[in-house]
């Protein structure tokens, strides 16, 4: 069978249908928005509007002064809240938002077999990377606030804190293959 009919991957059984795709961009446009509710109940000001930089000044605050014990506090509230946003959006992609359905899509066929890769591998390339795990804990910050030179001191972004949203099928930006690179020492 094998010698008529070949089995290859193309990027078609790769790609996310439009719709998918659309939802998937409108998911992680709201990481922002998880970030700042993660970093609001971490300093119990759940309810109160405040703006990014004063929400900046308070959280170094805290954490100046807590130490450790704080920067371990923060880290689990934002991998809490960007693993869930990270799960419903793969759940809303896989298997059913690929261009390629199912049985005939090769590589969610050898995902699904355990012929090779699996789901984490599918959904880095197709959808997203996620949260950059470091032996449980976020990318760490410099004694500057910083997690890297080209984020501002203390900023309460996501993607400061070692989330990455791109994928690999379109490609990742300097600072967001870093974190991975970073994670990927640790494993």
């Amino acid at each position: 069978f094998l010698q008529f009919h070949g089995f290859t991957c193309g990027i078609d059984d790769l790609l996310l249908s439009q719709e998918s795709n659309n939802e998937r961009t409108d998911f992680l446009s709201r990481s922002e928005e998880h970030s700042e509710e993660a970093h609001k109940k971490f300093l119990c000001k759940k309810d109160v509007d405040t703006d990014r930089v004063e929400l900046q000044m308070n959280v170094e605050k805290v954490v100046r002064r807590i130490g450790e014990s704080a920067n371990v506090a923060l880290d689990k509230a934002m991998l809490s809240e960007l693993n869930g946003l990270t799960t419903k959006v793969n759940k809303n992609m896989f298997p059913y938002g690929l261009q390629k359905p199912f049985p005939k899509n090769c590589l969610t066929l050898m995902t699904a077999t355990g012929a090779k890769g699996g789901d984490v591998n599918m959904t880095q390339i197709s959808s997203l990377l996620g949260s950059q795990d470091l032996e449980g804990a976020r990318v760490p910050r410099m004694i500057s606030g910083k997690s890297l030179p080209c984020f501002p001191p203390w900023d309460s972004s996501s993607r400061a804190g070692g989330y990455v949203s791109d994928r690999f099928l379109t490609g990742l930006r300097p600072q967001e293959y870093y974190f991975h690179c970073m994670a990927g020492r640790n494993g």
